[in-house]
């Protein structure tokens, strides 16, 4: 079959691509990302997001910085029987147009595709594309007639294996010289924008029932919740600060589980004629659609976007100017976008603050443009300056005195400042008898009591967040290097007291 029209496309056009798993699409030809300095903590994998720490770990800042621990829940089982909603639902295109994208872009996308993957069905292709077939394969069957495609084999079901012609794989390594992106399609930048200002963080309605599941398997005080609610629903911006030690971060990467809408990430959006790559698997975490699947009118979602949890982004002593501009991976060029791109609709958490290689100064005047406006301007890799939306939740963690660190213009800015306070005594012998529990001795009030008067009274020690953990493990690690059982002795507690706090 030489024309389009002998093609069946009724069958084609029903395929589930909705059921597609998002970092599968990339996985296959996204190329390992080169983990560099200042990519430690900036991307919230799985161990920081959404398993989050568990009830008492609200651990030093700077020694636990996402306060980790396997024996979290699961932010589904958080929230299991929870309603959750969406406010922005990306439907798939039915017309070529609808796309957003000219069909030379597409079908200079589908040649860089075949030429990795040969002799590919029309079907996958389109799926590797995140176009709907019925779409793709009259672009497939168009560059079959200008010799650039062939037929390779057919298919009972009216597909096509296509592979390249001499003269369409020629052209398609000049392409990929050129540009050489080749993924999911893009999404227009208004269309991108649009989608930002429908799901920002701000139109969340948070209530204090909302926080107070976020928070349900931590000790907070109410009196904090208080402040943090209104900090929260704001959407601008937060400063925490407070000894080290007391879980800041702990607290920040918690408030994410407050926020129940679902928000749509675009693969990759095209700006000013470069496409820059949005999703990213460290950061955004996908949410099953199927059961959304049947409430928009038996349309399909468009699977150049992705259903996620909101996003948090986590960044702190190595955080650099270079890494809040677009960048572009030297082994294949292709754009990714930088931290607060990543982050919009989400949060975005500045950790030990005060504390980076940059200059403090010249970060603040990096954010107070995009804090009054809502938006952020990034120079391309091709040199254009293109205007993005700024939607993050930008929360700035730190065990520093915030008046020292920055000025008047930038505090304005930043309008809820809450401090996260030492626990009082009767919360850190809760706190100790818990963790013990959880570590398996057998809990008696006297060894509690000495700890409190031995580590802290007569020492005039401040309390900690913390220590009970820190403490007793170490206990827990003398019982198993001596052979011995799981015990709380004075001997004990002594020498772990001796070696934790030497030197603090």
């Amino acid at each position: 079959m030489d024309s389009v029209d002998e093609i069946s496309l009724d069958s084609i056009d029903e395929l589930p691509l909705d059921s597609m798993d998002a970092p599968t699409l990339t996985k296959s030809r996204k190329p390992p990302r080169r983990v560099e300095a200042r990519d430690r903590k900036n991307s919230t994998d799985p161990s920081l997001y959404p398993d989050l720490p568990d009830a008492t770990d609200l651990q030093n800042d700077e020694t636990h910085p996402g306060g980790r621990s396997s024996s979290a829940p699961p932010l589904s089982q958080a929230w299991s029987g929870s309603q959750h909603s969406e406010v922005y639902t990306p439907i798939e295109p039915k017309q070529l147009e609808d796309l957003g994208l000219s069909p030379t872009f597409l079908e200079h996308l589908l040649l860089k595709h075949l030429l990795d993957f040969p002799g590919q069905l029309g079907r996958d292709a389109a799926s590797y594309i995140c176009v709907n077939p019925a779409l793709v394969i009259p672009l497939l069957e168009g560059l079959k007639r200008r010799m650039l495609v062939i037929h390779a084999t057919g298919e009972a079901a009216g597909d096509f294996h296509y592979d390249l012609s001499e003269a369409g794989r020629k052209f398609a390594m000049e392409l990929r010289s050129q540009n050489p992106y080749c993924g999911p399609a893009p999404v227009p930048m208004d269309v991108y924008r649009t989608s930002v200002n429908k799901q920002s963080i701000a139109h969340e309605q948070l209530q204090p029932k909302d926080l107070a599941k976020a928070f349900h398997d931590l000790m907070v005080d109410p009196h904090l919740l208080d402040l943090l609610g209104p900090a929260m629903a704001s959407g601008r911006g937060v400063f925490l600060f407070g000894n080290s030690g007391n879980g800041k971060t702990s607290l920040a990467l918690r408030m994410s589980r407050a926020y129940r809408n679902s928000v749509y990430i675009p693969h990759a959006v095209l700006m000013q004629g470069q496409v820059v790559q949005i999703f990213d698997p460290q950061v955004h975490r996908a949410r099953p659609r199927e059961s959304y699947l049947q409430a928009i009118d038996r349309s399909r979602l468009d699977p150049r976007w992705v259903r996620c949890y909101r996003p948090t982004v986590v960044t702190g002593g190595e955080l650099t100017m270079e890494s809040l501009e677009m960048s572009s991976n030297p082994e294949n060029g292709i754009s990714e976008a930088p931290l607060q791109v990543k982050a919009n609709c989400g949060l975005l958490v500045i950790d030990d603050f005060g504390r980076q290689r940059i200059d403090t100064e010249e970060l603040l005047n990096r954010w107070i443009l995009p804090l009054e406006n809502r938006v952020d301007y990034l120079r391309l890799p091709n040199g254009r300056k293109v205007e993005v939306p700024f939607d993050p939740l930008l929360i700035f963690s730190t065990n520093l005195d915030p008046a020292e660190l920055v000025d008047e213009a930038f505090i304005r800015r930043i309008p809820y400042k809450v401090h996260v306070p030492d626990p009082p005594a009767d919360v850190l012998k809760k706190l100790l008898r818990k963790e013990a529990i959880a570590m398996g001795f057998v809990v008696e009030e006297r060894w509690l009591n000495y700890i409190l008067n031995h580590c802290y009274e007569t020492t005039n020690r401040g309390m900690r967040y913390c220590h009970p953990r820190d403490l007793l493990l170490q206990v827990k690690n003398r019982c198993k290097f001596l052979n011995e059982p799981l015990e709380l002795t004075q001997e004990a507690i002594d020498q772990a007291a001796k070696s934790y706090f030497t030197l603090l």
